[in-house]
């Protein structure tokens, strides 16, 4: 689905590159959040995990501009 979040494992960087689409509903943040959690269960709890997220030039709505 467009809306989905997407994610997928680079052995390059040994960790995932993380793409966010340009509209993001809580239900597919929620179906990431299992997905993801199931993907990282499969590695051992000491390994190191890499993340790159690209965020699509989101504007977070926690991100306010500070005032002086």
């Amino acid at each position: 689905m467009k809306e989905n979040i997407q994610f997928k494992y680079e052995a390059e960087i040994q960790g995932y590159i993380i793409a966010m689409p340009e509209v993001i509903h809580m239900s597919s943040i929620d179906e990431w959040i299992a997905d993801f959690s199931l993907e990282l269960a499969s590695f051992p709890p000491e390994k190191r995990v890499v993340m790159l997220v690209n965020t699509n030039q989101h504007n977070f709505e926690s991100k306010k501009p500070r005032h002086p």
